[in-house]
């Protein structure tokens, strides 16, 4: 996770600016493609809490779009999004992020981009961002880097030296999961086609498997995993770190402040 030792796979985080823009940040060695809430308070470092409360504001904000997208954007017809309006408000989520999630998911005139940042200690930063007006989105980051020793990439993409491209599904493993035998999970994800499962546990302390395989299989997996009764949280194509980093406190601090900072008003 981000405010540990960058030892974990995957981590998805999606950035929300206020200008708008939404961020899809994906870090070596953790991916990231979830939501930030607020703008962070100034300090010299993020602590714990800041880092937590962030994640969780990702968490919530990307399952609120994944709802609107699969069942609409009606919350009277929609329990799933319900829920998780409720969830999120009890959790101190601003409004303002919540209706930006929910502006987004329905507005086609949403373009999308992809930027590379490359950081201290061989970290590199995929940027895939959400804007109503691109061109406001570069110098926004041009800025960022500017301020924080941080370099942007240009011309060819070098993302596939760290990450690689994969579907990505979350399944919940409650104590009613049809998978809760990981044996069983094991076999079900090889005749699905799954690559691989393991447990995850998210910054909530909630379990997940985590299925991986070929970008392209991601509905046939899915579809298979739906047909045994799973209840999916997410699936989606993302990038998967080949290696891993452990860094030392500074640059871990600083790191996180790159990414608290995408959300910061200017």
């Amino acid at each position: 996770m981000c405010n540990a030792t960058f030892s974990r796979n995957l981590t998805t985080l999606l950035f929300k600016n206020p200008s708008p823009k939404l961020f899809n940040v994906s870090a070596n060695p953790p991916q990231v493609i979830r939501e930030i809430s607020q703008r962070p308070k100034e300090s010299a470092s993020l602590n714990h809490a800041d880092i937590t409360h962030t994640l969780v504001t990702f968490k919530y904000l990307r399952l609120i779009k994944r709802a609107i997208r699969e069942f609409g954007p009606v919350v009277e017809e929609n329990k799933k999004l319900e829920s998780l309006l409720s969830r999120a408000n009890k959790l101190g989520i601003s409004q303002e992020s919540i209706e930006f999630a929910r502006k987004t998911s329905v507005d086609v005139r949403v373009n999308t981009g992809f930027l590379e940042l490359f950081l201290f200690y061989n970290c590199h930063f995929i940027i895939q961002y959400e804007d109503f007006d691109l061109s406001r989105t570069k110098p926004y980051i041009m800025r960022l880097c500017e301020r924080s020793d941080t370099f942007m990439g240009h011309g060819n993409l070098k993302w596939q030296q760290s990450f690689e491209q994969k579907a990505i599904i979350l399944v919940k493993n409650e104590s009613s999961s049809p998978l809760r035998n990981f044996s069983k999970a094991e076999a079900i994800a090889s005749k699905a086609g799954a690559q691989s499962v393991k447990k995850e546990i998210d910054v909530e302390g909630i379990e997940y498997l985590q299925f991986l395989s070929d970008s392209s299989d991601l509905h046939k997996v899915k579809r298979h995993l739906d047909q045994e009764g799973c209840d999916i949280e997410e699936a989606f194509v993302g990038y998967i770190p080949k290696h891993k980093v452990t860094l030392p406190t500074h640059h871990r601090n600083a790191a996180c402040k790159i990414i608290n900072e995408l959300n910061c008003q200017e």
